[in-house]
């Protein structure tokens, strides 16, 4: 923090590049949020199972597919799994956001008191 200081008070410039800085390191890219095409996904494997169920009939339960079933929870809760971790992502970029206006409102302070 001294060495901030210290430059803070030679040049504003510093400060600027330090502010691109942190705030490149602290917005990484985590890729592409396919939450929509996953929570899509999952609305289709509701509704064929929800089908499955609904042809089952008193003389007909020796037909359901339970390999099929099987395959489509199984699915859907790899599915649902994702969907967790795309929103702890989405709540760690809140934070770091957070974090970086608060460095950047620290940084702007510093620059003002040279």
């Amino acid at each position: 923090m001294a060495a901030i200081m210290r430059m803070a008070k030679q040049s504003a410039d510093v400060l600027g590049t330090l502010k691109l800085h942190i705030g490149m390191g602290l917005k990484k890219d985590d890729g592409e949020d396919n939450s929509l095409d996953i929570q899509i996904r999952i609305a289709e494997i509701d509704a064929e199972f929800k089908a499955m169920l609904q042809a089952i009939a008193t003389d007909t339960v020796e037909d359901f597919d339970e390999q099929r079933a099987t395959v489509l929870m199984a699915e859907k809760n790899s599915l649902e799994q994702q969907l967790a971790q795309y929103d702890n992502i989405k709540q760690e970029k809140e934070n770091t956001e957070s974090r970086l206006d608060e460095i950047f409102t620290i940084l702007d302070g510093l620059a003002n008191h040279r």
